[in-house]
């Protein structure tokens, strides 16, 4: 069985994407499948060059501009990656999940579960804070949508629905529920930041609820993914007691604490433009 990469892409531009698709290229192995998501507002040379680096592409439906569901794409994009799992003649064994925009991969992270996962099912990247410390995001995403587990689940370190992997049935199962848990509830939206129904806050009672039993968080010394850049470590809120990402500048590299290796994925980088030219700098 062959393991797959997973993402989905709207509206990009390549150099937003080429570090991206350049790390994930540098970084697979050869009989794993690189799988992008695209919308028609997709570009020909996004399209070009996803294909000239390997990534099979998967089309999907334009979300619709509709203000009131300002995150349809969040969750429609699962949907998609949910049909591919269901309708590949491929059998995959491991696949992994992760955002396109922010993302970069340091070494193979599905070599990282094959290496790191057992006995779980699916290995899910933390944030390094709890869901109540960010009362801008995540804490009322997941308020929207947790009923009376809330309290409870707001305890909890809040995950990125943009970083996770596992086995091929249960990431079908996981993608299928969060678009089916977000469809089903009335949204509503506060802009610039949305208080409703948003996907990463589905994602998290998933995950602390009825995925809990199967589902690894990694340590940061685990060296699976760093949700980070380095102005976030003087935040209050952030779980400081297993250590802080250590960020490179100058070989571009963000290395766990403890064991001092490169994490598998970097998640989150583009929060700060000294970084962002460094990535884009590096995967050329």
């Amino acid at each position: 069985m062959r393991d797959v990469t997973l993402s989905a892409v709207h509206n990009l531009s390549w150099t937003e994407l080429k570090p991206y698709a350049v790390s994930l290229f540098r970084s697979s192995c050869a009989s794993d499948m690189k799988v992008i998501i695209v919308t028609p507002a997709t570009s020909a040379e996004v399209r070009e060059n996803f294909t000239r680096l390997g990534f099979m592409l998967v089309e999907s439906p334009m979300p619709t501009e509709n203000p009131i569901k300002w995150d349809e794409w969040g969750w429609l994009r699962f949907h998609e990656a949910a049909k591919f799992l269901r309708s590949s003649s491929e059998s995959f064994r491991y696949v992994m999940w992760t955002d396109a925009r922010d993302v970069v991969f340091q070494s193979n992270p599905l070599a990282w579960l094959e290496k790191n996962l057992s006995p779980f099912k699916m290995a899910i990247a933390g944030l390094g804070h709890a869901v109540k410390d960010c009362p801008q995001y995540n804490d009322p995403w997941v308020k929207a949508v947790a009923g009376s587990s809330y309290d409870r689940i707001r305890e909890f370190e809040a995950l990125a629905c943009g970083t996770f992997g596992g086995e091929a049935l249960l990431m079908r199962e996981m993608f299928e529920d969060i678009y089916d848990g977000c469809i089903s509830r009335p949204t509503t939206v506060r802009l610039p930041h949305p208080q409703g129904v948003t996907d990463q806050g589905m994602f998290n009672v998933l995950a602390h609820e009825m995925y809990a039993a199967s589902t690894k968080i990694p340590r940061p010394k685990e060296g699976f993914a760093a949700q980070w850049w380095p102005g976030k470590s003087s935040w209050p809120e952030v779980f400081k007691h297993e250590g802080l990402p250590l960020f490179d500048s100058v070989q571009g590299l963000v290395i766990t604490p403890e064991t001092f290796v490169p994490y598998s994925i970097v998640h989150l980088y583009d929060r700060d433009p000294l970084w962002v030219e460094i990535m884009r700098n590096k995967y050329q």
